[in-house]
């Protein structure tokens, strides 16, 4: 089991970026096919995405913007609900974490994180969640 963490050996640096980017590019790719998949299979990949974001922190930061766009439609039209919902706004959360360590992070450069704020403080979200 490998741990994805930055490192100052430039060869472990490295293969950090090339497993990053090959986790990304995989997780991508199955988040913009999401609904060709089981719903089991589907809130696998989702998890897979908490998980990536939870080990890259704030590396996940450039990439943000592509992970969050297939994302967010399917919550924000209501057709989510339960426990794909819940792993989601997760999943999304800890985007927004990771994207806020970050020195380079400006709310205005992820559109996504408006919708999303709005999205958490929907009354009828905010009531589902009690």
């Amino acid at each position: 089991r490998k741990v994805l963490r930055a490192s100052t050996v430039p060869e472990a640096s490295a293969e950090y970026a090339t497993c990053r980017q090959l986790a990304v590019v995989t997780l991508c790719q199955a988040i913009n096919q999401l609904d060709r998949y089981s719903k089991s299979t589907a809130n696998r990949i989702v998890s897979g995405l908490t998980r990536i974001a939870a080990a890259c922190r704030e590396d996940i930061h450039p990439i943000a913007n592509e992970l969050m766009e297939p994302l967010l439609p399917a919550m924000l039209d209501g057709s989510q609900w339960g426990k794909f919902l819940r792993l989601r706004t997760e999943a999304i959360a800890t985007v927004l974490v990771g994207c806020a360590e970050s020195d380079d992070f400006r709310v205005e450069n992820h559109p996504w994180i408006s919708d999303f704020i709005s999205f958490l403080l929907d009354p009828v979200v905010s009531s589902e969640s009690q």
